[in-house]
C-alpha cells in the first residue's frame, strides 16, 4: 500500500527492491492459497528466492557497490544461477525445498549489506535511521543471518524435534514481520532525489 502511494516519488535506482517487495507479496498470496488447498509451495518458493538474489543483487549495483567492479558483479550473477540450476535440476528437485542455495546467496547478501552500511557510517553525515539504504540493509543484515541459520539446521538435521521446529519458525515469523516494518519505514523515507546514493 505504501508503495502504491509513494511510486511517483521514489527514485527509480531503488526499482528492484521495490518489485521484489511487490513479487514477496505475490508469492506470500500464492503460498497461502496452495497451502491452503493442500498443495505444496516449494515450486514457486524456489523460483521465487531465485528472483529475489537477483533483484537484491541488482540493488546492490545500483547503490554502487560494483563501482569499477562489473566482473565481481556478474560472477556473482551467474554463481546464484548456476548453484540454482545445480541444486534445483541435478542434486535434488524443485519441487523440494532446497537449502545450499539459500544459504550460498543469504552469505553474500548479509556481506553486500555489511559493506554496504560500512559506507554509509563513513560517507553519511546525516542520520542514518532516516537512510533507505541504511534501514533496507540492516534489515537484510538481520533477516538474512537468521535464514542462514535455519537452513543450517535444516542441512545437519538439527531440528528434529518437533517443538524445537515450532520455536525457530516462531523466531523466524517475529524477524520476518520486523523486517518487513523496517521495508516500510524505508520506503516512506525514499525519496525522488537521493542525495547520498552513488552511482551505479
Amino acid at each position: 500500500m505504501i508503495i502504491l502511494f509513494r511510486f511517483k516519488r521514489i527514485n527509480s535506482s531503488y526499482y528492484p527492491f521495490i518489485f521484489l517487495v511487490i513479487l514477496a507479496c505475490l508469492n506470500e498470496a500464492l503460498s497461502h492459497y496452495l497451502i491452503t488447498s493442500g498443495k505444496s509451495n516449494s515450486v514457486n518458493n524456489n523460483i521465487y528466492v531465485l528472483l529475489e538474489s537477483l533483484l537484491l543483487l541488482v540493488q546492490f549495483k545500483n547503490w554502487g557497490s560494483f563501482i569499477n567492479k562489473r566482473i565481481l558483479f556478474w560472477t556473482i550473477g551467474i554463481i546464484f544461477i548456476s548453484v540454482w540450476v545445480i541444486e534445483n535440476f541435478i542434486i535434488s528437485k524443485i519441487a523440494y525445498t532446497n537449502s545450499y542455495f539459500r544459504i550460498t546467496y543469504s552469505f553474500i547478501l548479509v556481506l553486500l549489506a555489511v559493506n554496504e552500511i560500512n559506507e554509509i557510517i563513513v560517507r553519511d553525515r546525516k542520520n542514518i535511521l532516516v537512510n533507505p539504504i541504511f534501514l533496507i540493509c540492516s534489515a537484510i543484515v538481520l533477516y538474512f543471518t537468521y535464514k542462514i541459520l535455519l537452513e543450517l539446521f535444516w542441512v545437519y538435521g538439527v531440528n528434529d524435534s518437533e517443538e524445537f521446529q515450532t520455536d525457530v519458525y516462531q523466531v523466524h515469523a517475529w524477524i520476518n514481520l520486523f523486517s518487513n516494518l523496517v521495508y516500510a519505514f524505508a520506503i516512506i523515507w525514499m525519496k525522488k532525489k537521493q542525495r547520498f546514493l552513488l552511482p551505479s
